[in-house]
Formats: C-alpha cells, sequence, structure tokens
C-alpha cells in the first residue's frame, strides 16, 4: 500500500482512541489522556523541524523526514502508550522536552503524573533525564550516524513490556490491518482508504481501561467526533460507525456502544424525547430508527436472543411514544430534530413532515416486527408490520415526485420539492421506491446532484439559512456512502464506485490527512471551519458501503448461520478479492476471471449463498476439493449458489466460470445512431383491452420516460407525431377503434408525422423446422405480428384483418409462402417488421460485448421484410440454444432492434418480452435510441 506523502510538514492526529495527540515533526499537543501536556523534539539544542520536512502518513502512524533524520510517531492500540522513533542521520544529542506539572526526573527517565517517559536504545547509548525549574523535563541521548533511539511516553507498565519499539510499531500496524475489512482490487487508493478508515474509527474509540488494563471497561464508547464530541449521536452511530465498526471488526466497541446508548435511553423519560440536554443526540424518530436499524445489524450477527430482549426492552418504549405521537393514525409523525440540526429542523415547529425523519421512523417499525419476530412475540410483530405497511404507504403518497425523486418534505399539504440526497438514499435502501422507482431516484441524483467534489446534499440552497450553513449545498461523505450503498445494492456498481471515489479522495487531502473529511464545497473542495475536525462517520459510513455494498455481504439467519455473498463490482474489475471478520471466524473473497474462491475459517456458517454473476455460466463447484452440485436459486436475473456447510473448522468453497461466448470484433456492428428525444412518452391503452400481465413492462417503460399519457386508439389519429414516442405493449391491437375507424391509416398517419413507436415484448409464432415442407410454420408460416381486435357484443373480439370475420382464438395473419396473396401480406410487414420464436440464451450488445449470457430469449426479430425507405439496426444479440449451422459458433439473432424510416424520420423499437422484463436490460436497450427531453438537454 503508497502512504500519503506530502512535501512538508503536516499535523497529523496519532493515537489509540484513549489517547489522542495532534503532532507535527518537531512538536505534538496530547488532546487526551496523554502523559502531559505536548512536548518538543531538539536535535542539538535546535527543533528537529529546522528544513525542508517531508511526511509520510500510513494508517496508524506517522514519519517525518527531516534534514537531521527521520521521526516516527505511533500508539500502542491497548496502552495508553505513545512512541517517538528516531533514526538519525549524522551523529547528534536528540532532546524531547516534555511540557506540563508533576516532571520529576528519576535517574535517567522522567516520572510524570500518568506514566512515565523514558528512552530506549538499541545499543547502550548514553542517556539523560533533566528537569527544569518550569518543571518542563527533558530526556536526552546522543546517537552516531544512523543509529537508532525511542521516546517511551505514557503508561509505566505498557513502557516495560515494549520490548524493541520499531518491532513493535510494525506489529501493531499489522493488527490493525489484519482486523476487519482488508480490500485488494485495482482501484488501489480505495484499498488504502479502507485501511485508513479502519484506524480512523480506531482513534474515535473512547474506550476505558477493565480490571485487566485492557480496553473495554465500563464507560468504554464510541465517539462522533475524536476532538470535539466525545460523546454518542444515536444517528451518528446508528448510521456510521456503528456498522462501520462492525465492518472494521470492531465488535466490542459497537457491543458496549451500543450498552453505552441503552442505558442512557433507559434512564429518561420517552415522553420527554430527549437523552441528554442536546435534543439531537437521541430520542428523536430519526436517531431511534438508526438505533435499531443498527441493533438488528447486530442480532443477525450475534445470534444473541437474550442481547436482543436487553436492547428491546430499553428502546421499545421510545418506539410506542413516537407511534402516540402519530395522533391522527396517518403513518407520518413530525420529528422534533433531524441529522440537519443547523438548518431543516428548524421547519419541524411549523409542522413539517420530513421525508428523512419519516422514512427512518418506517424504519424503527419494520425492525420492530423483525425483533419481535425473533423473540416469539408474534402478536406483537404482526402489529408493527401493519404500522410500518401505513407509514410505508403514506410516505409514498405524501412524497413521491413523479419526476422521478422523493420530495424533501410536506407541510399542510405543500410540497417542498427539494432534491434531499440523505433522505432518497434512505428511502431506496429501505424499499420505500419501487424497483423502478430506486432506479429513477438514483437517476434523478446522478442528473441533479452530482458535482465535481461529490454529491451535495440537497440541489437547491435552502432560503432559510445563510447560504454558508454547513448543511446548505454540501458535500457530505457520511450521506455519499448511503448513496453508493444505494447503488451498489440497486445494480450500479459504476455509480457507487464513482461516488465512492470522491469520498476516497478527501482521506489524501493535507488536513489532517489519513481522515475522512466532514463536509466540503461541491465545486472547489473548501473546507472553510471544518479544517481539524475528526469526524468518525463519514469513514464508518464509507466502510459500511464497501462491506454490505460492494462486498455484497448480508446475514440470512441469525448468528451468521446463513450468509449471502453478491458483490456488486464493475464488469472491468476481473481480479480483485476482499478478507473480512464476522463475528465468529473469518471470510476470504476471491474473484478472478476463471472464477471465484471462497475460505471460511472458524465460522459459524451453516449455509453460503454465492451470487453467479449474470455474464457467467459455472462448469465446475468444489467444497474442499471435491465437486458438488449445490443447489440454485435464482432471484430475479441473478442465480445464487446455496452451499452447506459444517460450522467451524476450514472450508474451501472454488466456482470455476465457463469460458465465455464472446464474438470477436469483426462480428460488431455499425455504430448506431444518436438517441432521438422524447418530448412526449404515450401509451396505448385502450380501455378492457391490454392484459395485466404486461403492467411489469409498462412499469419498466415508466422508470426510464417518467410519467406517460395514456391514449386511447381513437387518439391516435390527433398525435402530433414529431417528439411523440408512442408505447404499445405486446401483440393486442384495435384494428378499427369502437367507431369503425381504421387504427392502421392513423398509425401510419402518426409515423408520416414524424411519430415513433415502442413495442414491448411483441410475439411472432414459432418456426417449426420438422415441418419442412408448404405447410404449418415454415418461414414463419402466418406470421403478423398484431393479434387484431374489433369491437364486438360489448367486448374486444379476435378478428381477421382480411376478411373482417371474427375469430374465437387470435391467429397471426402474415407472409403466405404457398397459396393466394402476396408474400408480405401483413400491414406491418410494409413496417418492416417480422420475427419468429426459438430457443436461445444470451444477451449481447451490438460492439459483441456480453450483457448476460444466461438470459432466456424466445422471440427474435429479423429484416426479412425490410425494405426502402426503411432500414433495420440490431440493438441486441441473443444466440440460438441449439447451433444449427455449420461453423465455430452458433447463429445469432437480433432480439430488440431500430427500424427507422428515412423519409419521414420516423422510428420503431422492438424488444422481446424476456428483455422487456428485465428493467435493467430494457434500459441499455432504450439508451441507445431513445432519451427523455431533460437528458437531452
Amino acid at each position: 500500500m503508497d502512504p500519503l506523502v506530502f512535501d512538508h510538514d503536516v499535523e497529523t492526529v496519532v493515537g489509540n482512541g484513549r489517547l489522542i495527540a495532534r503532532a507535527r515533526a518537531a512538536s505534538a499537543e496530547f488532546v487526551f489522556a496523554g502523559p502531559s501536556s505536548g512536548y518538543r523534539l531538539l536535535v542539538d539544542g535546535e527543533p528537529a523541524d529546522a528544513g525542508s520536512v517531508r511526511t509520510v502518513v500510513v494508517p496508524g502512524r506517522t514519519r517525518y523526514e527531516t534534514e537531521r533524520g527521520a521521526v516516527t510517531l505511533a500508539a500502542q492500540p491497548d496502552a495508553a502508550l505513545m512512541v517517538v522513533l528516531v533514526e538519525s542521520d549524522a551523529e547528534a544529542e536528540w532532546t524531547l522536552e516534555l511540557t506540563g506539572p508533576e516532571v520529576e526526573t528519576d535517574g535517567d527517565e522522567l516520572a510524570l503524573a500518568d506514566g512515565v517517559a523514558v528512552v530506549w536504545t538499541a545499543d547502550p547509548e548514553p542517556t539523560t533525564a533533566t528537569r527544569e525549574d518550569d518543571a518542563t523535563g527533558a530526556l536526552h541521548v546522543r546517537l552516531d550516524a544512523d543509529a537508532r533511539a525511542a521516546f517511551l511516553l505514557g503508561d509505566a507498565s505498557a513502557a516495560e513490556a515494549v520490548g524493541d519499539p520499531f518491532e513493535a510499531v510494525q506489529a501493531w500496524a499489522a493488527q490493525t490491518a489484519e482486523r476487519g475489512l482488508r480490500l485488494r482490487t485495482p482501484v488501489a487508493e480505495l484499498d488504502r482508504a479502507v485501511e485508513f478508515a479502519k484506524a480512523h474509527l480506531l482513534l474515535g474509540y473512547d474506550w476505558v481501561p477493565d480490571a485487566a488494563g485492557r480496553p473495554g471497561g465500563d464507560g468504554s464508547k464510541m465517539v462522533c467526533d475524536i476532538f470535539r464530541w466525545r460523546d454518542v449521536w444515536s444517528r451518528d452511530f446508528g448510521s456510521g460507525f456503528g456498522p462501520g465498526g462492525l465492518a472494521a471488526g470492531l465488535v466490542d466497541a459497537v457491543l458496549a456502544t451500543l450498552d453505552y446508548e441503552a442505558d442512557r435511553y433507559s434512564a429518561h423519560d420517552p415522553t420527554g424525547l430527549k437523552v441528554s440536554d442536546d435534543t439531537s443526540q437521541g430520542g428523536s424518530a430519526e436517531g431511534l430508527g438508526w438505533l435499531l436499524k443498527l441493533v438488528w445489524r447486530v442480532y443477525k450477527h450475534t445470534g444473541d436472543a437474550a442481547w436482543l430482549a436487553r436492547m428491546t426492552a430499553a428502546f421499545e418504549p421510545w418506539v410506542e411514544v413516537w407511534i402516540d405521537r402519530d395522533a391522527d393514525r396517518d403513518g407520518l409523525i413530525v420529528d422534533v430534530t433531524e441529522w440537519m440540526d443547523h438548518s431543516r429542523f428548524l421547519r419541524l415547529v411549523e409542522g413539517q413532515r420530513t421525508l428523512y425523519s419519516n422514512a427512518l421512523y418506517y424504519a424503527a417499525l419494520r425492525r420492530m416486527a423483525m425483533v419481535c419476530r425473533a423473540l416469539g412475540r408474534a402478536a406483537d410483530a404482526g402489529r408493527y408490520d401493519d404500522l410500518a405497511a401505513r407509514s410505508r404507504q403514506s410516505i409514498h403518497d405524501a412524497f413521491w415526485n413523479d419526476t422521478g425523486y422523493f420530495n424533501n418534505a410536506v407541510q399542510w399539504g405543500v410540497p417542498d420539492t427539494a432534491l434531499m440526497l440523505a433522505d432518497n438514499a434512505i428511502a431506496v435502501g429501505e424499499r420505500i421506491a419501487s424497483r423502478n422507482e430506486r432506479f429513477r431516484t438514483l437517476e434523478t441524483i446522478r442528473e441533479r446532484s452530482w458535482r465535481p467534489f461529490g454529491t451535495v446534499t440537497t440541489d437547491l440552497p435552502m432560503r432559510y439559512v445563510p447560504a454558508d450553513n454547513d448543511h446548505n449545498g454540501r458535500v457530505w461523505p457520511w450521506w455519499m456512502a448511503h448513496e453508493a450503498k444505494a447503488r451498489f445494492q440497486n445494480f450500479d456498481a459504476d455509480g457507487g464506485l464513482h461516488v465512492l471515489s470522491k469520498i476516497v479522495d478527501t482521506f489524501a487531502r493535507p488536513t489532517l490527512p489519513g481522515l475522512c473529511e466532514e463536509y466540503l464545497d461541491p465545486e472547489d473542495g473548501a473546507q472553510d471551519d471544518v479544517v481539524g475536525h475528526a469526524f468518525i462517520t463519514g469513514s464508518g459510513a464509507m466502510l459500511d458501503a464497501v462491506q454490505y455494498g460492494l462486498v455484497g455481504l448480508s446475514i440470512r439467519e441469525p448468528g451468521e448461520r446463513a450468509i449471502r455473498l453478491a458483490p456488486a463490482t464493475p464488469r472491468a474489475w476481473e481480479e480483485w478479492s476482499a478478507d473480512l471478520d464476522l463475528v465468529a471466524g473469518r471470510l476470504e473473497y476471491e474473484q478472478t476471471a476463471d472464477g471465484v474462491r471462497v475460505v471460511l475459517d472458524g465460522t459459524a456458517v451453516e449455509r453460503l449463498e454465492l451470487r453467479v454473476p449474470p455474464r457467467e455460466a459455472l462448469e465446475m463447484v468444489t467444497l474442499d476439493g471435491t465437486e458438488i452440485t449445490p443447489e440454485a436459486e435464482e432471484d430475479g436475473a441473478s442465480e445464487y449458489l446455496r452451499v452447506p456447510l459444517a460450522p467451524g473448522g476450514r472450508h474451501v468453497v472454488e466456482v470455476a466460470y465457463a469460458p465465455q461466448r464472446v464474438w470477436s470484433g469483426d462480428l460488431a456492428m455499425p455504430p448506431l445512431p444518436a438517441p432521438f428525444p422524447v418530448e412526449r412518452p404515450l401509451l396505448m391503452d385502450e380501455p378492457r383491452l391490454f392484459a395485466d400481465i404486461l403492467q411489469d413492462f409498462v412499469r419498466s417503460a415508466v422508470s426510464y420516460f417518467g410519467r406517460m399519457r395514456h391514449v386511447a386508439a381513437r387518439e391516435i389519429g390527433d398525435l402530433d407525431g414529431d417528439g411523440d414516442l408512442l408505447v404499445i405493449v405486446g401483440n393486442e391491437l384495435p384494428f378499427t377503434t369502437k367507431r369503425g375507424r381504421s387504427v392502421t391509416d392513423m398509425i401510419d398517419g402518426f409515423l408520416d408525422r414524424g411519430g415513433s413507436l415502442l413495442l414491448l415484448g411483441p410475439r411472432f409464432p414459432r418456426i417449426d423446422l420438422t415441418d419442412h415442407y408448404h405447410g404449418g410454420a415454415q418461414m414463419g408460416g402466418h406470421a403478423g405480428l398484431f393479434w387484431w381486435k374489433r369491437w364486438a357484443d360489448g367486448r374486444w373480439q379476435d378478428v381477421d384483418p382480411r376478411d373482417g370475420e371474427l375469430l374465437d382464438h387470435p391467429e397471426h395473419q402474415g407472409t403466405v409462402y404457398w397459396g393466394d396473396g402476396p408474400l408480405f401480406a401483413a400491414w406491418e410487414h410494409g413496417l418492416g417488421l417480422f420475427g419468429f420464436e426459438t430457443e436461445c440464451r444470451g444477451v449481447f450488445d451490438v460492439e459483441g460485448g456480453v450483457v448476460d449470457p444466461d438470459q432466456r430469449v424466445e422471440v427474435v426479430y429479423t429484416d426479412w421484410s425490410v425494405r426502402k425507405p426503411w432500414t433495420f439496426t440490431p440493438l441486441a444479440f441473443t444466440e440460438r440454444e441449439h447451433q444449427l449451422v455449420t461453423g465455430p459458433r452458433r447463429e445469432r439473432y437480433p432480439c430488440a432492434a431500430l427500424l427507422h424510416n428515412e423519409a419521414t424520420g420516423a422510428r420503431i423499437v422492438v424488444v422481446a418480452p424476456s428483455v422487456c422484463s428485465r428493467t435493467d436490460l430494457l434500459h441499455r436497450m432504450l439508451a441507445h435510441v431513445a432519451a427523455p427531453v431533460e437528458t437531452v438537454r
């Protein structure tokens, strides 16, 4: 791992959570639990930083390279001991002056109020200790060129037991690195930031020694900020350094902090809605929601039901008070504070319901239902389920904005339509948004809130606080991490990595390097009054986003009996790995281009669920060297292998991918035309005609274009054409309106005016190659596209378009290979539409790349009936399941295509049913050819 390097003297933080020092090359200030107020470092009587200084920062320690030698600073993780390592370039006397009261000499040591100050040398060197009249003490050591020494400051027993301090510092660094999440990816800066974030959280663990002098005594807790706020805020803990602490391997610290919170909540009356003098610290609906999310996360890891019951006893009375505050039982509450406790909370007294607090109120109800079910309280679980369902629906009704995100707030029925990052990220993560709405929300955030230095908290400035308010249009890594996690969990790995990269950048800034910044200006990265803050929540939230988002860990059964790994990494990452701590044991995950290797050592896991990337096919799975055939579970487009394991011991699961079917560049198609702007997306919606089964296709289209106006068949003739996109779902279409007007004539006119059609999921008949003479479905048979309907006897009935006779069932009418009539007899053939049904697998882009090699496709389209002025351009391909041609490759067919009328500009996009069923695939196809007008602008 490359260190952070600066060509000047940079202030850094050195410590272990209990002992904290702000240090430079020639001095340090002990902020907490130091043996004195600080020290100065001199070389031959001159400050050690005289001349040039180079600062090198790695997690847990800092090295200052001066003109007289090198100085390395580190703290023992589990004792109040700071070590100053000195490597002298030339013969010199190195002096460390300690400042503060009660400094006494004790031979060649200094006796301090809280410990000792001693010198260690590798070889016998002359050392002395002196005390000045002003109560400063000094340690002196004369070193030859290339000699080494160390000043040990603090706990006397730790100083005596440390041995070689140079070796000890290396061991401490390894101890921190080996605990918790470790990442090795193509993005070295991300890997490094994970290590710095773990060290940052250690700095935030304000531990108290137990009876043996080790961390974890009564009163130990994690704190929000290393310097300013040595206490717990429920929201920061539950949303950031609590889940991040689990990822960092600090389970004991997280449990101790939850005990602290439970005791504090239990000691206060819930009706007071506060747990301290500061309302913002806890007791609010949002704070409670974050805490219960963390409680449930911890329980899923530990499986400790007795602990869960104790946490429930502390927090459930507060949930009940918040249920009572929903006095009108509409599922929404007015909070008493929230994370924007310098700005937006001012509006709560006006009766403003914010999305943020209501989403977390819903999260609290949802977790209480889960908790009660785990504790065997079925009736209570049902009640909380009902309350959560009411809250979710109310939130959706009150806050969803049809342009593709959730509004900030509603105040007596009037919406505040500002786009708030944290609120929407929570709504996505809590599944308040439907699947398609989640995609739309994340896309809206991308379009409106991404800035050069990250994602802004609010896309429009708040007008009731000054512009320089710390929440007003700033970039907060804390909340960007929640956006990144939402993207990873919703199939946007590239977007998630982009957001993470902006957080990662803050660790390398020269203001306390190695710590995640609190907030920045979105355009120029300025920090105004935040310089010197050491807020740990951002680091915790980032670790949470990496472990539970990018790496994709989820606990499926309490006690880690069943876990799932569903990595969300960019396709370009062929090789990467992650090691992580479970509460019991350790897990290693490694992915290469050839497959995946998972090692579980000493875990409680009885079932491993492993996601197979959609672009991969399996060749072999082995468990501890023996080939197995694990059960497979399909979830959407993904497949999960379910591998049974015996808990304890060491297990190795290896998954080998089959060779990929990839087309070479010589099979790539010409470039696609530029997308055309869709000003008015329209949905063909003839009453009492279209089947409910097709609504998923409609929702997928809505998630791309936004709200669509519904039009009946009789209205098609009145549409403008240019800028209009008419979406037709499935095969059913009126041949005439109820009053007898020709629908085909109206569509022809619409296309002549430059209108466009999007045909979602139309089917063609199957080609039966065994019926190879002149009957059956040879050459596509009677392969028209639409099932034509006519209004008769009060309902839509199937009709033969050639003679107008009613039919008992729909019939495809079209090509006439043998018999009376033209070959291309159907109206739709004149538009170039033709296809058939055949078993295929895989979706590939027009450049020959794999989109999803395992997606089944049954309907394909060809250019057999195309003639000028129409052209046919494939948008995606699929491969025939069973090869018929002679040669190295299976046949490929378009499963989505664009027909373009070069005379009128009209376009027709046709997409196979199985592709329409996948929102992600449909969006990919549509992005090639059509764009909502706001995207184009």
